[in-house]
């Protein structure tokens, strides 16, 4: 059975929302052999639009006319919420090799107030219920992370990583009630990242990029069975940033592009293409670690990302706090 077109962009809905979280690799720093890390971070990200170039449109009104709605049959307002706990637990397994593991809880929420100008269109009054306002919550879908560092020098710090992240938060294709916690499959992530160092002060470039493949699923809702197969998602982003005393400060800019997902082999048109720009301020005591012992090394930051043009893709912007322990 083929998807109904509501459903086909329920299904598209559900899918950006989670595109802010699955578009970049876990940030991870490097540990010496034997040492032990553990982070805390709270991000929040939110969208009621869909950005084309520069212009952005309505969320409301690009669902309305993907479902060939008028405006004026339904009217209101509809956003989504997300918000991320995250505990990353990480180990210098080697002086080239760190683990991590990383257990996300997650609190989406939908949230709208639709009016149906016709209460006899039964379309019309699926639509409504399907996007009525919903929240769930729960542990996400948890990572496992593996870094190797086979070049390291005062100048140079080049990166390899992989990452797995489990089919563990609950996942919904046409459930209305709740809203997914994950995306429903297992994906590998592989990240090239790579710091250069400058000889003269403390200026660092770090490049970074990452490819990430989902697993084709198949699940069965309503008795109805789907197969979903989602495109590969590719992020490259660049971050320069500086040292003035205990602080640490930049900006970096970030492209992030996404293949279309399929449902039984019919095309969801969620394929996107996103250019996002990041500020962000850290600052602990690390750096008196270059002068003496230390007997609990920490370092605390804020991040702000927000779109700047993109094609298909959520206006969403994401502020973040973290905050690490060594031990």
């Amino acid at each position: 059975m083929q998807p109904s077109k509501t459903t086909t962009t329920f299904f598209f809905l559900l899918f950006i929302l989670f595109i802010a979280h699955t578009a970049s690799a876990q940030e991870i720093d490097f540990l010496p052999e034997g040492v032990f890390s553990s982070r805390y971070e709270l991000s929040t990200s939110s969208y009621n639009s869909v950005l084309d170039r520069s212009k952005k449109t309505d969320l409301l009104k690009e669902l309305l006319d993907r479902n060939s709605i008028g405006e004026d049959d339904i009217k209101g307002d509809l956003a989504y919420t997300s918000t991320v706990h995250s505990f990353m637990l990480q180990y210098g397994l080697y002086d080239s090799l760190n683990v991590a593991l990383v257990v996300p809880f997650v609190i989406n929420k939908r949230e709208s107030n639709l009016e149906v100008a016709n209460t006899g269109n039964a379309s019309h009054i699926q639509f409504a219920s399907d996007y009525e306002s919903a929240e769930s919550q729960g542990i996400g879908d948890i990572s496992l992370i593996a870094t190797w560092r086979p070049v390291y020098s005062d100048s140079n710090d080049f990166r390899v990583g992989i990452e797995l992240n489990g089919n563990n938060g609950q996942y919904h294709l046409s459930d209305s009630d709740n809203v997914s916690l994950g995306n429903g499959a297992n994906d590998l992530e592989i990240l090239l990242r790579w710091l250069v160092y400058s000889s003269e002060s403390e200026f660092r470039t770090d490049v970074e990029l990452a490819v990430l493949a989902t697993e084709t699923i198949e699940i069965t809702e309503d008795d109805t069975d789907y197969e979903i197969k989602k495109g590969n998602n590719v992020h490259l982003g660049i971050d320069l940033s500086d040292n003035l005393g205990s602080i640490n400060y930049g900006g970096g800019l970030k492209v992030v592009t996404s293949g279309k997902t399929q449902i039984n082999d019919v095309d969801q048109g969620d394929n996107y293409l996103a250019f996002y720009y990041k500020l962000f301020l850290n600052f602990g005591n690390l750096k008196r670690l270059e002068e003496s012992t230390i007997s609990l090394p920490w370092y605390a930051g804020v991040y702000f990302e927000d779109i700047f043009i993109g094609t298909n893709a959520p206006a969403a912007s994401t502020f973040g706090i973290k905050a690490t322990l060594y031990f």
